[in-house]
């Protein structure tokens, strides 16, 4: 493995209160895509919230020394990956909802969300769990709840608009 991606992995371990707060639990590392089908894929990293939300991050080191172009096909690739692999995560790890970025050292070392749905769930715990360090333990408990069913309304919202175009697919 590159010695410069492990790096770039470690230190968003070891810094992801400050990179994403909110997301402070390290789930899995290097986990298979599919079960016991490492050719199929393997994804970097899984970090989990207090909110049955999780993140699934790749990392990728890009050489600032190729064209631009190269970058943006190799950064495009790695974003359609994560989209696919958040699905398995959210199945494989039992979350409330999946979310995916990839991160890069051609960008400063910053989150790159899959899309602006994902980069406004994580704003949000971000938002809460600020909050929760302010407010009091009873406070912290409503704004959890409040996430939680925020959260549950806008998978059943999902699950009904997908099942609608299930119904009417001829």
């Amino acid at each position: 493995m590159n010695n410069q991606v492990d790096n770039m992995k470690n230190g968003l371990i070891n810094n992801i209160g400050q990179i994403l707060p909110g997301f402070n639990y390290l789930i899995d590392f290097n986990w298979d895509v599919y079960e016991n089908h490492r050719h199929h894929g393997v994804g970097d990293l899984v970090f989990g919230s207090d909110y049955g939300v999780i993140i699934v991050i790749e990392t990728k080191w890009f050489n600032t020394d190729t064209l631009s172009k190269a970058q943006v096909n190799a950064r495009k690739k790695a974003r359609n990956r994560v989209r696919k692999y958040r699905g398995c995560a959210q199945k494989k790890f039992i979350a409330v909802k999946a979310i995916g970025a990839v991160f890069t050292n051609d960008t400063g070392n910053s989150i790159q969300f899959v899309d602006d749905q994902d980069a406004g769930i994580a704003k949000i715990i971000e938002i809460y769990t600020q909050q929760e360090w302010e407010e009091s333990p009873k406070k912290r408990g409503i704004l959890k709840t409040i996430l939680y069913y925020i959260v549950i309304v806008l998978l059943v919202i999902v699950a009904v608009i997908v099942g609608l175009a299930i119904l009417t697919v001829p």
